[in-house]
This record gives structure tokens, C-alpha cells and sequence, in this order.
């Protein structure tokens, strides 16, 4: 967090990664057993949403002659990448985690999440943050300068719990992430467009593959006994 948030730069590649991921996420949810794996399956919606979301944004924003623009969708994408994910981050690694010190460490970055998220969302509705085109691509208006103040807890919220994980698939799920918005980072820095919408795809295809392997061993192992 530099001061901005750059992110897919069309309508069309918004709504595209929307209906890819969206067809992933439903397709994940047949292969859920356990409560305890809801939060993490349901992970390709949450981004399926959110670039439902970004393509309504680019619209509005191309139909727009201000300079900023803040809708309803504007809201609603602030209020899911800037509460809501830090704080289902960590409680999506939690149910999935049964060492109880692993699980209060995540319980704490949860309440980070909390903290961090609401600060961010309450500033963006207090300082009326919109968004605007920047060389092809969305430019979220950041409520505090620098951005790093607010980009260390939000990361450590967002992909610590992860890498604590005893689980091997959400330990490697978490080092995705932070390679994934390290990359996203250093392509915002150089002013290209952001490929954040493709890791999102590519994180997604991890987690359908993660359960779809994991009914195929169980069913597997229930055969051969």
C-alpha cells in the first residue's frame, strides 16, 4: 500500500476473472465434508465478488465525467478488501487448525484484522475515499499516507495465519499470497497494471484442486478398505 490499491485495468477482464472464479468457487463447495472447511472453500466466491464488483466500478467510472467517483460498489468492494478480508483470512486458517497455541496466535491476528479493517473501511466513509483511472487502471484513494502504516498490519492480518498453519496446503496457500501481493506490488510500483486479478485465479484453481484431491484420496482409501 503505496498510497493506492491498482488492480484489473477493464471492465471486461473484471467480469471474465468474475465468472472464471465464480464457476471454480461453486465448483469447490460439492467437495466439502467438514463445517471447519466452509470459510476456506467459499475463499474463489469471495473473489469472484469482488471483481463482480470492480467490473460495476470500471462502468460507473467510464460513464462518469468527475474526476473521482464513490457508488455503492465503491463501498462495497472498500468494505470486502479492506474489512472483510483480514479478518476471514485468519478465521478461515483457524477452523482449519487444530493446535490450540497456533490457534490463539490466529485468534489475535483475527482481532488485528478486526481492528486494522475497521480503521480502514470507518476512515474511507469519514473521508468519503473514491476511486479514479491512473494510466489504465483503478486508483483507490488510501485513507493515511504513508501507505506502509496501514500495509503491515492488513499483510500481517491477511498472510500470517496462513504460514503459521500446520496444514500443509494453507502453510502453501500462504506463501502463494505473499508472493502473489509482493508481485501485484512490484508491477503497482513500476506503474503497470496490477495482476492481482490472475493470482486471484490461480489461488482459487489451488483451492479447488486442494479438496477436489482430497475426496479423490478419501474416496480411494474407502474403496481399497
Amino acid at each position: 500500500m503505496s498510497g493506492r490499491l491498482d488492480v484489473c485495468f477493464s471492465s471486461t477482464a473484471s467480469f471474465t476473472a468474475s465468472a472464471v472464479l465464480g464457476g471454480i468457487g461453486f465448483a469447490t463447495l460439492p467437495f466439502v465434508r467438514d463445517r471447519r472447511e466452509w470459510l476456506f472453500a467459499a475463499l474463489p466466491l469471495g473473489f469472484a465478488a469482488h471483481q463482480l464488483l470492480e467490473g460495476a466500478i470500471w462502468q460507473q467510472v467510464e460513464q462518469s465525467s468527475e474526476p473521482s467517483v464513490r457508488t455503492g460498489a465503491v463501498v462495497a468492494w472498500l468494505f470486502y478488501a479492506w474489512f472483510l478480508l483480514p479478518i476471514w483470512m485468519p478465521l478461515a486458517a483457524r477452523a482449519l487448525e487444530p493446535d490450540r497455541r497456533r490457534r490463539r496466535w490466529m485468534l489475535g491476528l483475527t482481532g488485528l484484522g478486526v481492528l486494522t479493517g475497521t480503521f480502514l473501511f470507518v476512515s474511507s466513509m469519514i473521508l468519503s475515499a473514491g476511486v479514479r483511472v491512473t494510466r489504465h487502471h483503478l486508483e483507490y484513494q488510501l485513507p493515511m499516507h504513508p501507505g506502509w502504516l496501514l500495509a503491515v498490519p492488513y499483510l500481517l492480518a491477511t498472510c500470517l495465519p496462513l504460514l503459521l498453519s500446520t496444514r500443509v496446503f494453507v502453510r502453501r496457500f500462504g506463501v502463494a499470497m505473499v508472493v502473489a501481493l509482493g508481485a501485484s506490488s512490484a508491477i503497482a510500483a513500476k506503474e503497470l497494471s496490477s495482476v492481482w486479478c490472475f493470482f486471484a485465479a490461480l489461488l482459487s484453481a489451488g483451492v479447488f484442486a486442494h479438496f477436489a484431491l482430497a475426496r479423490r484420496e478419501e474416496q480411494s482409501v474407502s474403496l481399497a478398505s
